[in-house]
């Protein structure tokens, strides 16, 4: 995703990294729950999301970009997309060995490997838009901001 580490892509990226984490969590707040947005702030304070969203997939998706850092840029989704793949379905892979496949890990990674598709599409959107950069990191950091809100509504 970044070519260059020049200082003035960083901010650009990390905004990028934000908002993939901020809107899977807020699509994974609908999806649970609705508009019933009362039980939003319930969601949102489920400490084990935060990691998975702000912390895993964040990392994850640091480690896909170094890994494929030096691929041209034409088939970095190639490369990319498979590694998010498995970067999605790779906490299910404790269970599949230790119980099997069975319905519901293979329904749960399912569900990690869209996530993952999600959150690369959009943090990768945000990062290559270059006309939208400003707007982008105020919407990350607005999205953030919105979910640290709901915890405290609880």
């Amino acid at each position: 995703m970044v070519q260059s580490w020049q200082g003035k892509h960083i901010p650009q990226y990390a905004a990028s990294k934000l908002i993939g984490s901020g809107v899977l969590y807020l699509v994974t707040i609908l999806i649970t729950n609705g508009l019933h947005f009362d039980k939003w702030p319930e969601t949102a304070t489920r400490p084990y999301y935060w990691i998975i969203y702000y912390g895993y997939a964040t990392i994850i998706s640091l480690i896909v970009d170094y890994l494929t850092r030096k691929t041209i840029p034409e088939d970095k989704i190639l490369y990319k997309l498979p590694l998010y793949f498995l970067g999605g379905a790779l906490p299910f892979l404790y269970f599949i060995i230790m119980s099997g496949f069975n319905g519901f890990v293979i329904l749960a990674s399912l569900f990690g490997i869209v996530g993952a598709s999600l959150y690369y599409g959009v943090s990768n959107y945000a990062y290559h838009a270059k006309k939208l950069w400003p707007y982008s990191g105020i919407l990350s950091l607005a999205t953030t901001v919105f979910l640290i809100v709901l915890v405290f509504l609880k």
